[in-house]
């Protein structure tokens, strides 16, 4: 299979700096003083090595934590696993930023949504709550897990009796909070969420965000956007999803990858 690639990633409307970060094949946004950014793959690829990344922490903390969080990334272009991720990159990512926080005394991590692709399949790692997507026959899928008071509480809400925790879903504050990110005191807990090996069909199309992206539009709307633009190069994809959210009002950061599955590889 031979994949195109483009991301972007915009400061949104409502926030002082841009503490999102992206990793395509070996490119991620270096200068974070730079708000808004794109990068396409200047021709197809047969591997595709991709996350986004989204920083927290205040002042320039979460784009330092998103920062080391993909530079890191670099070192496991050919070799990206569950075992590799969980016994080598989670743990050394997760100690530098330990690290930074025990030296400047402030809070600071990232989440993380890992897209590999090769030959025929696909494999997604994720902690936290950047999401990857897999749009295919007019349908969107969500391929990550939500690491996220609200995820479990909907979880404890499907076990129980109808209307049984409903109000108290509504009305809870903490329900975006993070249960996983890479920057937790107790790294015991941070097994990544991972599916490995999912066929791929030419003409799929794989979607990276933050939420920036998803929790200014609905599922189908993103589905409906994509739909629309499929024919498109993933740039165009990845600017028009981001235009629609910045138009929905661009509360948060925005980083929107797009892949696409575009033919065969015959060779």
């Amino acid at each position: 299979m031979i994949f195109e690639s483009a991301v972007i990633s915009h400061i949104g409307c409502r926030r002082e700096n841009n503490e999102d970060n992206y990793y395509l094949n070996g490119v991620y946004r270096q200068d974070v003083e730079k708000d808004i950014i794109q990068f396409s793959e200047p021709q197809a690829k047969r591997k595709i090595l991709a996350g986004v990344f989204d920083g927290a922490g205040g002042a320039a903390y979460g784009e330092r934590a998103s920062l080391i969080a993909v530079s890191h990334m670099a070192g496991y272009q050919d070799q990206v696993s569950s075992k590799s991720l969980l016994g080598e990159y989670i743990p050394s990512v997760n100690g530098m930023l330990n690290q930074e926080i025990r030296k400047n005394g402030s809070k600071m991590g990232t989440t993380m949504a890992v897209l590999s692709l090769e030959g025929d399949y696909a494999s997604v790692y994720n902690l936290g709550d950047s999401r990857v997507y897999l749009y295919r026959d007019r349908r969107l899928m969500q391929i990550t897990y939500d690491h996220t008071q609200a995820q479990l509480m909907q979880e404890k809400m499907a076990d129980s009796p109808a209307g049984m925790y409903q109000e108290e879903f509504q009305y809870i504050r903490e329900k975006h909070i993070l249960t996983k990110y890479l920057g937790m005191k107790e790294a015991r807990d941070l097994k990544p969420y991972y599916m490995e090996h999912i066929p791929v069909m030419k003409h799929d199309i794989f979607l990276l965000c933050s939420d920036g992206l998803y929790n200014m539009l609905e599922k189908e709307e993103l589905g409906a956007c994509l739909e629309k633009e499929k024919g498109k190069l993933p740039l165009e994809i990845a600017r028009r999803l981001a235009g629609e959210a910045l138009l929905a009002g661009g509360n948060d950061n925005i980083t929107c990858m797009v892949v696409k599955a575009v033919s065969v590889d015959e060779s």
